[in-house]
């Protein structure tokens, strides 16, 4: 082997160490930056796609806050703060007089908690928990018709009121005067075991009671007697 020979063998053995230098010093980590920031790219697509869909979510739900709004305004009516017993007894009045029948009495308890396996009674100052729902249990008792009955019991599901109806109880009418004049249509009394629900605010926020109108959280609330 000439002089020649190994100048360029040498020539090619470095240009092999140098190519492979290369490889490892500056073409493999850009390679791997490469592969780097295309995963980055490709899980930021996925971010966005779930930024979009969430976004497209917020929007809809946008569309829909003036009917959810409603919603909330009617649960409000119908689940108030307080007991408010007497506008009670006037939409049943109101309700027993369309139907035919007399509201003779609204007998409530008090209030409790509405909780998974039962209620528990206010704490030891007759306060109830705050924004938790609570259940007044209350018999209502009606004279009338069968069918004038029915129509009563049918007309609860229209009240401005949740009111749940888990009993009903017809017996004959008894006469104040032992004697039944055979005119007389209203021949039985219907008993409703009944219950109504409130949702007591946080105490920052609750207001001064007004003396009438509303029945007291605590112990057996009063009958009341509406006028027919």
């Amino acid at each position: 082997m000439t002089t020649t020979h190994k100048w360029i063998g040498g020539a090619v053995a470095m240009a092999l160490v140098l190519l492979a230098g290369s490889w490892l010093l500056v073409i493999s980590p850009k390679r791997a930056d490469a592969t780097s920031v295309t995963q980055q790219a490709e899980g930021q697509v996925s971010t966005n796609q779930t930024l979009q869909t969430q976004l497209a979510l917020l929007k809809q739900q946008k569309k829909e806050l003036p009917q959810q709004q409603a919603r909330l305004a009617e649960l409000q009516t119908k689940v108030p703060q307080t007991p408010a017993m007497v506008p009670l007894i006037q939409m049943l009045n109101s309700a027993a007089n369309r139907a035919g029948v007399d509201l003779t009495s609204l007998t409530p308890a008090a209030a409790v908690p509405v909780m998974a396996g039962g209620g528990a009674p206010a704490d030891a100052n007759g306060v109830l928990p705050a924004n938790q729902l609570a259940a007044i249990d209350a018999n209502i008792v009606v004279d009338g018709g069968y069918f004038e009955i029915e129509k009563f019991v049918n007309s609860l599901e229209n009240l401005n009121r949740y009111l749940l109806v888990t009993n009903i109880t017809i017996v004959k009418k008894e006469s104040t005067d032992g004697a039944t004049s055979a005119s007389d249509a209203k021949l039985l009394t219907a008993t409703l075991s009944s219950r109504v629900f409130l949702m007591p605010p946080p105490p920052e926020v609750t207001t001064t009671a007004p003396t009438t109108g509303v029945v007291p959280t605590t112990g057996a609330a009063p009958t009341a007697t509406p006028t027919p």
